[in-house]
């Protein structure tokens, strides 16, 4: 019997993290036809699609936890203490956690000392997110 109880567990485990990933990728999807409809200009489009997958590698270079926690704080809006509890780990783990992706994506996405990103003129700053 506890055979039936841990594959149930496995698999709403696994039904939750596809859902959250198929709803990340449906935002993040809308998000970006929003903003290339908004520019309107073919080389602004491009820009944004090599800025979105700059991002995406970035991103899947973070480990699997990393990365998830990146993804509900800055997609979905959540606190840091509210993204720990989502995913059951200890909240100052999440911070660390979260602090030290933060870093690794501005090595990674070529971020400068003012929190812009180097050569695009992006308005976004990672660093000012860092204490959310």
């Amino acid at each position: 019997m506890w055979s039936f109880g841990i594959a149930r567990n496995v698999l709403r485990e696994h039904y939750r993290h596809t859902t959250k990933q198929l709803s990340l990728a449906d935002g993040l999807r809308a998000r970006l036809r929003i903003s290339a409809e908004q520019e309107n200009a073919a080389d602004a489009v491009v820009e944004t699609q090599m800025r979105a997958e700059t991002v995406r590698e970035a991103l899947t270079a973070l480990d699997e936890r990393s990365r998830e926690l990146v993804m509900l704080v800055h997609w979905d809006g959540f606190s840091v203490a509210e993204a720990a509890r989502l995913l059951s780990i200890n909240q100052s783990t999440a911070r660390t956690k979260y602090s030290r992706a933060l870093q690794s994506l501005e090595t990674r996405l070529g971020v400068n000392q003012s929190g812009l990103l180097d050569g695009d003129g992006a308005t976004r700053k990672l660093a000012a997110t860092r204490h959310r």
